[in-house]
């Protein structure tokens, strides 16, 4: 986990917090933390950075990679209700 890790488990979604219950996400969990310190110690500082909106690139099996912008929005009666909106960039990415 070089490089870019740290911030992609940073932006790792705090609303998932509930697959701690599971023990396949535990067996998991375990199996990440033997095989490299870096997600130990991230894991162990709990850095979870979730980002309500933002940029990302969306690979698409028939159009390549593609730039979008997102927004988050959160149910206030149910936080586990999220939508999400997606909106192409104009611009291709390289």
């Amino acid at each position: 986990m070089g490089g870019g890790g740290a911030l992609r488990f940073g932006e790792f979604p705090g609303h998932l917090r509930f697959l701690v219950a599971f023990s396949e996400f535990n067996a998991l969990v375990d199996e990440l933390r033997t095989e490299s310190s870096e997600f130990a110690r991230w894991w162990k500082a709990h850095e979870v950075d979730p980002k309500p909106s933002g940029r990302k690139v969306m690979i698409r099996p028939n159009l390549g990679p593609v730039l979008v912008v997102y927004s988050t929005f959160q149910a206030n009666d149910n936080p586990d209700l999220r939508l999400v909106l997606y909106e192409k960039m104009t611009r291709n990415v390289d």
